[in-house]
């Protein structure tokens, strides 16, 4: 049996861009987040949600910001496994929502070409950061 998750929900928090000192090569950094949270469904039960956060942003010389976003995606976990069958789930969770910040990113900065290439985060790493944190927490027997 597989983990098994909600249908994932992405939001926008933040997009400001200073269009008037941008150019055409646009050094971006972006920062990723990963994190669960504890909650109650509807029916008053315990619900676990995990979190993968993005904030791409651009500063110049002068330490002014140029680009400012930030996005999220959320989803509930129905199921657990073993963290050694989960990581997998918990890595493509990161990296499906990382497709749809550069999706919207793209759409957003008018761009004809994606820009991320050459700069991805590590899934693996934010997935086995987010394993971590339901370790810890009691939601596995043991790690891999």
């Amino acid at each position: 049996m597989l983990m098994k998750l909600t249908y994932p929900v992405g939001n926008l928090i933040r997009f400001d861009v200073n269009i008037y000192n941008l150019n055409k090569d646009i050094p971006l950094t972006i920062d990723s987040n990963a994190a669960y949270g504890l909650g109650t469904d509807n029916d008053g039960k315990l619900s676990v949600g995990i979190i993968c956060r993005y904030k791409i942003f651009s500063i110049d010389q002068n330490n002014d910001e140029l680009i400012g976003y930030v996005r999220e995606s959320e989803s509930n976990i129905v199921e657990f496994n073993d963290a050694h069958a989960d990581l997998p789930i918990l890595i493509k969770f990161c990296s499906d929502a990382f497709i749809n910040v550069e999706l919207d990113f793209q759409e957003r900065m008018q761009l004809p070409y994606n820009i991320f290439g050459y700069i991805r985060p590590s899934f693996d790493k934010i997935g086995q950061s987010l394993l971590n944190q339901l370790v810890d927490a009691g939601f596995y027997k043991s790690i891999l």
